[in-house]
């Protein structure tokens, strides 16, 4: 059952496309680091639109998507992290929507997605109640990115927060667990950098609701 936010978003970006003259599918998936099939999958509805790519899409077309108002400069938290130690994230898409938003902290350029920190998965890096911030996901992941703490979606739809090191062979990668085992050899769907982690007394303060 396809959901209203999904039809929702996919008929925003439709409509963006065909009006804009910011560009074309191709510009948009490079933009996005996406490729072509992955966008035209997208504008068909083969393709959920994960809520993470709203902010890039609206950054691209300078539109905001139904629900996001970027003059106030609100930030989509998109994702919750668990309390199990393997650093899974429970990630909202376009069907569901998103779990709540907050004001986009000093340093943060607006086109940013959030994931919440519920439990201890994540240590002293993280602690109950933090925010982490991300951006700009890529799609495989570019080789700057090895070394980082990342936002990674696998292919069984799975999204984790993990050092992100070179695995046995290309194309592969073993995921580094801030508390917990190191996964080896995943193949990665996509990645994102951790721009910006905040502990939860300033995250209490952000939060819109």
């Amino acid at each position: 059952m396809i959901s209203d936010h999904c039809v929702m978003y996919r008929e925003w970006l439709t409509d963006l496309v065909k009006r804009s003259p910011r560009g074309t599918q191709a510009q948009l998936a490079r933009y996005l680091g996406l490729s072509e099939k992955k966008v035209s999958e997208m504008l068909s509805g083969k393709r959920k639109i994960a809520a993470d790519e709203l902010p890039n899409i609206s950054r691209f077309f300078r539109g905001a998507p139904p629900g996001f108002d970027r003059k106030e400069r609100l930030l989509p938290i998109v994702g919750r992290v668990g309390a199990s130690t393997d650093g899974t994230v429970i990630h909202a898409t376009g069907d569901q929507g998103i779990f709540g938003e907050i004001e986009a902290p000093i340093g943060a350029r607006g086109t940013e997605a959030v994931v919440e920190v519920a439990g201890h998965s994540m240590g002293l890096y993280a602690p109950d109640g933090s925010l982490i911030l991300y951006d700009d996901r890529r799609e495989p992941p570019h080789e700057d990115m090895i070394g980082e703490v990342c936002v990674v979606g696998l292919p069984d739809d799975r999204v984790l927060v993990k050092r992100l090191r070179r695995g046995s062979r290309p194309g592969l990668f073993d995921l580094e667990s801030i508390v917990g085992e190191t996964m080896r050899d995943q193949p990665i769907e996509w990645a994102a950098v951790v721009l910006m982690v905040i502990h939860p007394r300033h995250a209490r303060r952000l939060r819109t609701g």
